[in-house]
């Protein structure tokens, strides 16, 4: 028999208004529920609060005092003594009186506050607005709007350089200065690649696209969520899976979370083929300086599982980027290092993608869980399973009588937990065309 756990969830809400100097305004006490959800690789995650309709805010309902873009703090508590933990931070978007009936008719009235987690500037700011570069005192207002719609930036580095030039160069001085305070960045992804001469400009678009571009992915992995520090984090990291294992591992830094059965209230996980992937073609490309001009420099290395293209058709992946190897001389020639250097790592990134057919994926839901994060995974002791966690959606509803908190988590690469080396399962035929 699977034992029983018992817990008593709680949370914490704090408003923070622009009209009122974003001071903090704890309304907690009129919290009646709770959602929040959160994507990996997407910019910006989305909550929903719902609220009593009391007139708690300079004798106002919340309707009439909370405004689009007032910043909203959300804590919960799992209820087993392990307190309360940040599980987002964000910008409202919408306030609504909302009106249900119960079972008897009788109408229930609420407020719903709908926003995004703090990405929602990342997602929503295009990068062509750049206030540093405009002449305010211009009077030629036609002048001004040319200036601003074709703004340029040159850029060159490794990717952890580059993001750190979009967010501090380009977004950071575009926006408000109070963004500072709550948007952070750490960007180690160590990726010693280089892009030369990469230009930003209004086409890349929104802040978080024009990072994504200059990332380095499918290699690395960029992602942003609020963390345990209540912050609002931008984070680069290498994509964590073991080089060299033909069934890649997740990489030891990778956190696990236990989740023993008794956790578990839902559970749905399984193989499937929406994943598979028989042909990758990882494209190389980067502007380097020849002789007399500038050249272009292209390379592909491809890879295939043949058998596989036969029994379930023709499933290509073909991503690509700017990087290549850095060159201590952009004159010098491409050597057979510089190749053999872009094939060792199209082969890791084939080894991390042929098989996603074979690993188990799906979701679990739990009993509340707020230390869960993207990019976190889960480990089962029962089972012996380790996941990676690329969706994380907490549900909670106050009653008067009996709080309910659930955790809802988007797994992927479900394979059994081990040491992190090759088990030489299976060849593959490859081809690098020149």
């Amino acid at each position: 028999m699977i034992p029983t756990k018992r817990y008593s969830p709680d949370h914490r809400v704090t408003l923070r208004r622009r009209a009122n100097g974003f001071e903090d305004e704890d309304i907690s006490g009129d919290v009646l529920s709770v959602v929040t959800s959160k994507q990996l690789g997407r910019g910006a995650g989305g909550f929903h609060v719902g609220l009593t309709m009391a007139r708690r805010l300079e004798g106002k309902s919340y309707d009439q005092v909370v405004k689009p873009n007032d910043i909203i703090l959300i804590e919960l508590d799992r209820g087993d003594g392990s307190g309360l933990y940040p599980v987002m931070i964000g910008l409202v978007d919408r306030v609504a009186r909302s009106r249900t009936h119960t079972s008897q008719g009788q109408p229930v009235n609420r407020i719903s506050i709908h926003g995004m987690d703090m990405g929602k500037m990342l997602v929503r700011h295009n990068i062509g607005w750049d206030l540093a570069r405009l002449d305010l005192n211009d009077g030629d207002p036609m002048a001004r709007r040319f200036q601003n719609e074709n703004i340029n930036w040159q850029m060159s580095g490794t990717p952890d350089q580059n993001v750190k030039q979009v967010i501090e160069n380009l977004f950071y001085p575009q926006v408000g200065s109070w963004v500072r305070d709550y948007i952070f960045h750490a960007l180690d992804s160590s990726d010693p690649w280089t892009c030369l001469n990469f230009t930003i400009n209004e086409a890349n678009g929104s802040a978080w696209a024009t990072m994504k571009q200059v990332a380095n992915e499918p290699w690395n992995m960029l992602f942003a969520d609020t963390q345990e520090d209540g912050k609002f984090w931008v984070l680069l990291r290498r994509r964590p899976f073991m080089v060299g294992a033909k069934r890649a591992k997740l990489t030891p830094d990778v956190r696990l979370i236990d989740v023993g059965p008794e956790e578990i209230i839902e559970e749905n996980l399984g193989v499937g083929d929406a994943d598979l992937i028989n042909y990758a073609s990882f494209e190389n490309y980067a502007n380097l300086f020849g002789a007399d001009n500038l050249a272009y420099v292209f390379y592909k290395f491809a890879q295939w599982d043949e058998e596989l293209v036969k029994d379930y058709g023709f499933r290509p992946f073909r991503p690509q980027t700017p990087y290549l190897p850095f060159l201590e001389d952009r004159h010098a020639p491409i050597t057979p290092d510089t190749q053999g250097a872009i094939d060792e790592r199209t082969t890791a990134l084939w080894d991390w993608h042929r098989r996603a057919h074979e690993y188990e994926s799906g979701s679990i839901s739990v009993h509340g869980d707020p230390r869960a994060r993207i990019a976190m995974g889960v480990y089962m002791p029962d089972t012996g399973m380790e996941y990676f966690i690329e969706e994380v959606r907490h549900q909670y509803i106050w009653g008067d009588r009996a709080t309910t908190f659930k955790t809802t988590l988007g797994l992927t690469r479900g394979q059994p937990h081990g040491p992190r080396s090759d088990d030489n399962q299976g060849e593959t035929q490859e081809q690098s065309d020149e």
